[in-house]
């Protein structure tokens, strides 16, 4: 990963970090799914015996008619792009697709504040839509790890043909071990990217390694800025941890901070927790977004995936005695001896 904020803005102003590089990346036809609720069978007439009068039946209502999904995918090097738009809202004629875009090929304003990165665009660029859409961008948690170990935080962001920006709202990311998906809605196509504000998910360890059965752990979770800042990113309310292997761990209270808690694994087996909450301020303070690309701040919702092993602790072998010495009988005279005398 690389930051990507040069000194094109005025001295002091905070950088903005350039999240994803991927030069060269090969990229494959988009494949495009349509999916339907079929049709109910008609049903077989019922023939009546001589004089039986037939009972009607009531009306039944209605089954709602499902609307045809759309679903779009590209898939680079880079990551994984997926549309998925309501077939009515595709205008007759119009095809919609994804295309990889190399970093050498991003908008004069981006490169003239020093920003080269990899994106894609969504096209027709200028299509609007009457409802929202779905986009997700689905990429290697590795491409958002610094080398400190921590992760960016990203959210998705359109550009439209007139040069304008726009977050994509319904925000919401992801973070797995392996992939991290990042999600979003809007109301027009565009070129996509996903921007950070050089926040950063802290996670020590980064992967939890096998922990022993009633021996307690404190991993330490949190977010934090690569800068200081007058608005930081925050949460806008207490985080919560989602344990889904309540048998194999539990969690226990706030210690110093919220996130800061005693581990305690109950038995062996793998656990899974996730850790999630809704941001604040993202892109505040940040003059990349509120100045070159006139981003107002956002916000959105965070997860983060844990996954672990409970194991029995190593049996302990019993302590091993040293031989005791026998106890030293003092010497006795001879049998018949006669106590020394005196000349």
């Amino acid at each position: 990963m690389t930051d990507v904020y040069r000194a094109r803005i005025p001295l002091g102003l905070v950088r903005v970090a350039l999240l994803l590089i991927a030069a060269g990346c090969a990229s494959v036809p988009p494949t495009t799914t349509n999916a339907t609720r079929s049709s109910p069978s008609p049903t077989t007439p019922v023939t009546l015996p001589p004089g039986a009068t037939a009972t009607p039946s009531p009306t039944p209502s209605p089954v709602p008619t499902a609307t045809a999904l759309t679903t779009i995918t590209q898939e680079t090097d880079f990551g994984t792009v997926t549309l998925d738009i309501p077939g009515p809202l595709i205008p007759s004629a119009v095809e919609v697709s994804v295309a990889f875009r190399p970093q050498e090929e991003a908008p004069r304003d981006l490169r003239d504040a020093g920003v080269h990165q990899p994106f894609h665009d969504l096209q027709p660029l200028d299509l609007t839509f009457d409802e929202p859409i779905g986009v997700t961008l689905a990429i290697p948690t590795n491409k958002l790890t610094r080398p400190d170990g921590t992760i960016a935080i990203a959210y998705l962001a359109l550009r439209r043909p007139d040069g304008s920006w726009d977050w994509l709202a319904d925000a919401d990311a992801r973070i797995g071990p392996d992939l991290t998906v990042i999600t979003g809605s809007t109301t027009h196509l565009g070129s996509l990217f996903a921007w950070s504000d050089r926040t950063d998910l802290v996670v020590i360890p980064p992967r939890l390694g096998p922990q022993a059965v009633g021996v307690p752990f404190r991993p330490l979770i949190g977010i934090a800025s690569r800068e200081q800042r007058e608005h930081p990113v925050a949460f806008g309310t207490d985080p919560q941890f989602l344990n889904a292997t309540p048998a194999v761990i539990e969690i226990g209270p706030p210690l110093t901070t919220f996130t800061y808690r005693e581990w305690r694994c109950l038995a062996a087996g793998d656990f899974a927790v996730t850790f999630a909450g809704t941001l604040a301020n993202f892109g505040t303070d940040n003059p990349f977004f509120g100045v070159t690309l006139d981003l107002p701040p956002t916000g959105g919702s965070l997860s983060y995936d844990m996954r672990g092993l409970c194991v029995l602790p190593a049996p302990t072998a019993p302590p091993t005695l040293a031989p005791t010495a026998a106890p030293s009988v003092p010497s006795s005279a001879p049998p018949n001896s006669s106590p020394s005398s005196s000349p």
